[in-house]
């Protein structure tokens, strides 16, 4: 079989496209969260795939190619899905670490069609769980129709206030037109908030459009008293996001108050991010840091957030960077300075031709040894020349420490769990990411 590496020039430098892998390190089997352990291999591998289309819908999705690569990151054996959306397999003997291919589209059309490539490193087989992709450009008959809002009545009994339709919002004003969406019979009730005029309360309310192409809002439609969220931050220089397992949202622009609504059920979490560019040495990079905490009926947060790329991540990951530039295979990396907490590191690689996106997801623990890895002759003929193209690093952390091998066993049983809300992982996490942009791939 002949396979060729992926290569990455950055100026006139060449380099090799590298994963991100929990590899085997000196320090396997400790109790550093995302190292890996003394665990056995297993003899069989399991995994499933299943895509969401527009009606949100999932079904399982044959034909996902799956790969099988050694220690040094050559292509051992091939295997697709099959009309289930399964593979149970050996797992060869000789395997190290596993890829999974396939196109996700994320609208109607054709252009925002993305190939997904995804490598978990240093993986043992046994059960990889459920595996997500979306196709979009795939739509049935949701029995979608367009609804129309009547808002006048809220106009005049709440002025001032903030309407909130399914995820749109806006302020009612006497220059405030009436409301637009479209609504599936797939999607249930859609939830509607109103926030007062001085944001110091708020109630929601849902409503079933079935048989409905027209709806007058009222007062009587608000029949939930929302809780104010407690601020995990305490800084105005982020907004905050409140947000249900349900579907509803809320923003806090100009650090105004946000709320949830217990009364209406469902799990409860508040997110921000932030985002900054900074310079890495001589070279300019886009730092983030996003956090995740679930909400208990009072809008307490489970925990406080911290949202910093610190300079030990940073550092690293650019070391990183540097690294792979030279070439010098096997590669090391080493996130346990910026923090021992970190379950997950992973390495994202992307650009574009001229068939969509293209997308590779290198997954590991919080440190490891790095291979070369190959791909088959198609999938290379696949991504070939990209343009816009970008290199991510980014570490998960969950406020806990565990062996790479445990948290993936909890990934797994959330991703075949019927409300995935429940998991340990959905409590809160953090993630901080260093991105370069307008890097050059090439052969």
């Amino acid at each position: 079989m002949r396979t060729t590496k992926w290569m990455l020039t950055s100026s006139f430098t060449s380099i090799l496209l590298l994963g991100c892998g929990g590899g085997s390190g000196d320090d396997a089997g400790t109790t550093n969260s995302g190292e890996p352990s003394n665990n056995p291999i297993n003899t069989q591998l399991t995994l499933n795939t299943v895509v969401t289309n527009k009606c949100n819908v999932q079904s399982p999705k044959a034909g996902v190619e799956v790969l099988f690569h050694n220690a040094q990151g050559d292509v051992i054996a091939e295997h697709v899905t099959d009309s289930n959306g399964l593979l149970t397999t050996a797992w060869p003997s000789d395997a190290k670490h596993i890829t999974t291919v396939a196109l996700n589209y994320f609208t109607r059309n054709y252009g925002f069609r993305t190939l997904s490539i995804d490598t978990i490193m240093d993986t043992k087989g046994g059960d990889l769980g459920v595996i997500h992709f979306t196709n979009l450009s795939y739509a049935p008959d949701c029995g979608c129709k367009d609804v129309t809002f009547f808002v006048q009545n809220l106009i005049e009994s709440s002025p001032d206030s903030k309407l909130n339709i399914n995820g749109g919002q806006g302020y009612l004003t006497p220059y405030t037109a009436d409301y637009f969406l479209e609504w599936c019979d797939v999607q249930g009730p859609i939830d509607i908030q109103l926030v007062a005029a001085d944001h110091q309360s708020s109630q929601a309310g849902q409503i079933d459009l079935t048989n409905l192409d027209e709806y007058t809002l009222s007062l009587n439609d608000f029949t939930h008293e929302g809780v104010m969220v407690n601020d995990p931050i305490n800084s105005s220089e982020d907004d905050i996001h409140a947000y249900s397992s349900g579907g509803w949202d809320s923003y806090n622009y100009a650090n105004e108050p946000i709320f949830i609504y217990p009364t209406i059920g469902g799990h409860y979490y508040v997110s921000s991010n932030i985002t900054k560019q900074i310079n890495v040495y001589d070279t300019v990079g886009y730092s983030a840091n996003s956090a995740i905490r679930k909400l208990d009926q009072q809008g307490n947060a489970s925990s406080e957030m911290v949202l910093d790329v610190n300079n030990a991540f940073s550092t690293e990951a650019y070391s990183l960077y540097e690294t792979i530039r030279s070439q010098q295979a096997p590669y090391q990396y080493d996130f346990s300075n910026a923090s021992d907490d970190i379950a997950f590191g992973q390495i994202v690689l992307g650009g574009r031709n001229g068939d969509g996106g293209v997308v590779w997801r290198l997954h590991g623990g919080i440190r490891g040894t790095i291979p070369n890895f190959s791909f088959t002759p198609s999938l290379d003929a696949s991504i070939n020349v990209l343009g816009d193209r970008y290199i991510q690093f980014l570490a998960t952390s969950y406020g806990d420490k565990k062996t790479l091998d445990e948290w993936r066993r909890l990934a797994v049983e959330q991703s075949r769990m019927a409300d995935p809300d429940l998991s340990p992982l959905s409590k809160g996490s953090d993630v901080m990411n260093l991105g370069f942009y307008d890097v050059e791939y090439t052969y």
